[in-house]
């Protein structure tokens, strides 16, 4: 049973989840503690089924919610330490990116956030591997989520380069926006501002990227609010330099 079912059965909150989706050379270690967190969890569940006041309930739910973020804390340090990654091939970028909102859209929504999605033209078929592309898109809308508390807008943009050498998609919000230290260390791994975090996210959806021949840029909207722009390569090659009006896709 997938780690949602689990949770839906035990009456665990249902927030999105990574599970685990590559396969590396040196995984037996992450996989190892992965089965610990998996069986502590699964002694929670057994748990849950049994007659618990509010307050026991309660903290079975904070336990399951740590040992999950522990979960998914490995399967992202396991995408960070493959150096190659999967090998992507050329699709339609508009379903993988939708697949990875519908997951995160009954929790945005829950909490007053409006998904907003533009296109600006027809999109080329472009290079990435659907199961990294969740993990780097996962780590974006987690922010987004994060920094919009009190609900908000999430706009979703798809925009095609008229040579048809790349295209952009371009997931901006209406929360707090980047701090400076945040935009200047973004690239560095293990480098946070949010207490509690492992600082991986950013840095490993630009990582991905990378891979395809792609790359991410983050700024802040002059509105209010982040931007995170994914440029994806059309062909094998390298994609061309950024446009000297990159920052007009950010607002």
């Amino acid at each position: 049973m997938a780690a949602a079912e689990e949770a839906a059965a035990a009456g665990l909150p249902a927030l999105p989840s990574l599970e685990p989706v590559l396969e590396t050379a040196w995984s037996k270690v992450i996989d190892y503690m992965r089965r610990g967190l998996a069986s502590a969890y699964a002694q929670l569940r057994k748990l849950s089924a049994t007659p618990l006041e509010n307050d026991q309930r309660a903290r079975l739910r904070l336990a399951a919610s740590s040992l999950a973020q522990g979960s998914d804390a490995l399967t992202i340090l396991r995408e960070f330490l493959d150096e190659a990654g999967a090998v992507p091939s050329l699709g339609r970028i508009e379903p993988a990116i939708s697949a990875a909102l519908t997951v995160w859209e009954p929790a945005l929504r829950q909490r007053g956030i409006v998904i907003a999605r533009r296109s600006e033209g027809q999109m080329p078929q472009v290079l990435f591997h659907p199961e990294a592309l969740h993990i780097a898109v996962y780590q974006i809308l987690r922010n987004a989520f994060e920094c919009m508390p009190r609900g908000g807008i999430l706009s979703v943009r798809f925009v095609p380069d008229p040579s048809q050498d790349y295209a952009c998609v371009i997931l901006s919000d209406t929360g707090s926006g980047f701090s400076r230290e945040a935009l200047a260390r973004l690239p560095e791994p293990f480098v946070s501002t949010k207490p509690g975090h492992l600082g991986l996210g950013l840095a490993l959806a630009r990582r991905i990227l990378g891979r395809w021949g792609g790359e991410l840029t983050a700024a802040n909207n002059d509105k209010g609010g982040a931007a995170i722009t994914l440029r994806f390569a059309a062909g094998q090659g390298e994609p061309p330099p950024l446009p000297a009006g990159n920052q007009t896709l950010n607002t």
